[in-house]
């Protein structure tokens, strides 16, 4: 509601809440602008370490599972983890995802595919 006034003025506010210069108060001008350094504020930044720490201990478990597959794993994005590890469709259980998976580049020796295997094979659908 705040937004669609144009008193920003009176709301006091300043930039050294989302790591701007104190001597710069919010305007009609550059409300926008605060409003989305303050979003990037609350949403991310204040968690970085929180988030960071997730993701640390994420990776260091996949090195846990397989340290031949890990360094490939850290490879899928976010929305394909999600897809693996969160939805509920029969394609997507592991023996379907093995199936789907097509390794190129590597020499029959190579322990990578093996490994990337095994570890699919550990995930349960669930």
């Amino acid at each position: 509601e705040r937004m669609r006034t144009s008193e920003s003025e009176d709301w006091g506010l300043d930039f050294s809440d989302v790591g701007g210069d104190a001597a710069t108060p919010v305007t009609d001008a550059n409300k926008r602008v605060f409003v989305r350094r303050k979003v990037g504020q609350v949403l991310v930044a204040c968690r970085r370490g929180a988030l960071e720490a997730l993701r640390n201990g994420f990776v260091e478990a996949l090195g846990d599972l397989s340290a031949e597959a890990a360094p490939f794993l850290k490879l899928f994005s976010s929305t394909d983890w999600r897809v693996l590890l969160c939805a509920d469709d029969d394609r997507l259980a592991p023996g379907a995802v093995l199936a789907a998976l097509e390794f190129v580049g590597f020499s029959s020796t190579s322990a990578v595919p093996r490994a990337i295997e095994e570890t699919f094979r550990t995930f349960d659908k669930d």
